[in-house]
């Protein structure tokens, strides 16, 4: 790997013999969907500004209330955190009625 005029590191130069392109060296530039926050989803943008997954969760877990945002709940579903409503019950009592549901690995089940 050899630095560019930037004082970066280039891309690495694994390809074969006769090999061209490769997944390190692409036959043209593309753009990568993390560094285009104009043309992404609502749930990307909120996952970039969220400082390494934290914010809004911290804040909305910081208060009394059991509800937390819609971009919390993005942030959540990341964690593997999922909010969920009772559905046997109808109209507002449903509408207060949060559950959460927690995925866990457990190696071995134990």
């Amino acid at each position: 790997m050899e630095p560019d005029d930037g004082g970066q590191a280039a891309v690495f130069d694994d390809l074969g013999e006769k090999q061209v392109y490769g997944p390190t060296k692409p036959a043209h530039a593309w753009p990568k969907p993390w560094t285009n926050l104009e043309t992404q989803e609502h749930v990307q943008v909120v996952k970039a500004a969220s400082g390494l997954l934290q914010e809004p969760l911290r804040t909305d877990m910081g208060d009394d209330e059991i509800f937390v945002g819609k971009d919390s709940i993005h942030i959540l579903k990341h964690h593997g955190s999922y909010m969920q409503q009772d559905r046997s019950l109808k109209g507002k009592d449903k509408q207060h009625s949060y559950q959460f549901m927690l995925r866990l690995k457990m190696p071995c089940g134990e």
